[in-house]
């Protein structure tokens, strides 16, 4: 039976500095959606805070 066989003819360090900016992306990325989660979670408590002293 016949498997494929990959050889890589690169070394690691001849894409760091794409890694890096991509990582950097990466991290921007998901810091504003995990700072958005936050705000939207903020608001929800918020209103719900709102919504139950009104009852009172």
């Amino acid at each position: 039976m016949n498997y494929l066989h990959y050889e890589t003819t690169t070394t690691g360090g001849d894409h760091v500095l794409l890694g890096f900016v991509a990582g950097a992306i990466g991290f921007g990325v998901l810091f504003v959606l995990w700072k958005v989660c936050c705000e939207l979670l903020l608001l929800i408590f918020k209103s719900l805070q709102k919504y139950v002293g009104a009852d009172n």
